[in-house]
C-alpha cells in the first residue's frame, strides 16, 4: 500500500469518526474517548453559537454619573447561559471611535455585571458600549454586541409657573377656566 493511499484511508477514517454521526453512519464503534473528542471538536469549531447581550440602567447619562450594566452570554441554539467562554470584554467607545474605558469580566453562569464611572470632564456625544468574548473577536466585527448611549450635560430650564383660576370652586359639568403665566429665567 502506498503512502498516499494510506493517507487517504487515514483521513477518511478520521472524517468518519468526526462526522459519521451527522451522516447517519459510523464506520467503527465509538468509545467514550472518541465521543468526548467529537464533542470538543464541535464545541470549538462552531464558534458562531455564542452571542453576547448587554443591558444598561438607562440610555442617557451626564458627566460624573456611573453607567451600570449587565452582560449576558448565551447559546444561540437554546438561549441558555453559554459555557463556551469564561471572560467577556466590555469597552466604552467615544464618538471619535477611540476606546475611552475597557474591562475584562469573569462570566458566572453566563452573566457578569459592571460599571463605568464617567469623569466630570468627559465630552458629550453619542458613545458606544461594545461587549464580546474572545471567541467572537475571531469572527467578523458585526457579531459583537454594540449599544449606543448618549452622554451630555443637561441643564434644566428655570421656569416659574403660576395658575390662576377664575373661580374658587367648580361643580360637576362646569367649565374650568384659568390663566397660566410662565416666567423663564
Amino acid at each position: 500500500m502506498s503512502i498516499s493511499t494510506l493517507a487517504v484511508v487515514l483521513c477518511c477514517s478520521v472524517a468518519g469518526l468526526l462526522f459519521g454521526h451527522q451522516l447517519g453512519f459510523v464506520a467503527i464503534k465509538q468509545t467514550s474517548f472518541l465521543d468526548k473528542m467529537v464533542d470538543l471538536y464541535h464545541k470549538y469549531t462552531d464558534v458562531s453559537t455564542e452571542r453576547v447581550y448587554m443591558q444598561t440602567d438607562k440610555p442617557l447619562y451626564m458627566p460624573g454619573e456611573t453607567i451600570w450594566f449587565q452582560v449576558y452570554a448565551v447559546n444561540t441554539k437554546d438561549t441558555k447561559a453559554s459555557e463556551q467562554s469564561d471572560i467577556v470584554h466590555v469597552q466604552l467607545i467615544n464618538p471619535k471611535g477611540g476606546v475611552e474605558q475597557e474591562m475584562k469580566m469573569i462570566l458566572d453562569k453566563g452573566s457578569a455585571g459592571g460599571d463605568f464611572n464617567l469623569t466630570a470632564g468627559i465630552s458629550g456625544g453619542l458613545y458606544k458600549l461594545k461587549a464580546y468574548t474572545q471567541w467572537q473577536s475571531n469572527e467578523n466585527e458585526g457579531l459583537k454586541f454594540e449599544k449606543e448611549i448618549q452622554i451630555q450635560q443637561v441643564i434644566l430650564p428655570r421656569l416659574k409657573m403660576k395658575l390662576d383660576f377664575e373661580r374658587k370652586a367648580y361643580g360637576p359639568g362646569d367649565e374650568v377656566k384659568a390663566k397660566v403665566n410662565v416666567i423663564i429665567g
